[in-house]
């Protein structure tokens, strides 16, 4: 990656909600949220990444990537933490329904999904992903383009 900053554009978003959520004092206040790209999907990804260094084949980028996906979520699934030196660490996390008591809580009824989160890299060894140092990294324009992803009101894309 080159040392000069990379191009983030953004909007000014007016903030929504519905009930208490957000917070009812930031409702019709505003923020800014990042314009997205389109996904990049993994072939484009591996395609990305042989545009930097071709020292193999496209194939052999693939594979390799293909195994990192298939044995993280395996991991994950068995409730071990990934950490992918210079980018973070994976781990898994629950949403939950609140029981008034322990012996109320049943994983059935309280376990209501499972994410994947990436806690960023913050050690002076490797390249720091927390939020005010990646901040660091890009130079931000305004941008008034309006995109699919920011139709609702400019949160995050739902989750599907």
């Amino acid at each position: 990656m080159a040392v000069s900053k990379l191009p983030m554009q953004y909007r000014v978003v007016q903030i929504k909600g519905t009930g208490n959520f957000p917070c009812p004092e930031v409702v019709g206040k505003y923020k800014a949220v990042p314009l997205l790209n389109d996904t990049l999907s993994m072939r484009g990804l591996v395609n990305h990444i042989y545009r930097h260094n071709g020292s193999f084949g496209k194939a052999v980028y693939a594979c390799v990537m293909q195994e990192i996906v298939d044995c993280l979520v395996e991991l994950i699934c068995e409730g071990t933490p990934v950490k992918l030196d210079g980018l973070g660490t994976f781990r898994p996390t629950f949403d939950c329904k609140v029981a008034a008591s322990e012996e109320d809580f049943s994983a059935q009824e309280n376990i209501i999904g499972m994410h994947i989160r990436l806690y960023p890299e913050q050690t002076k060894e490797a390249e720091n992903l927390s939020s005010r140092q990646l901040l660091n990294k890009v130079s931000l324009k305004k941008s008034d383009l309006v995109k699919p992803t920011d139709l609702n009101g400019g949160d995050e894309p739902d989750e599907p």
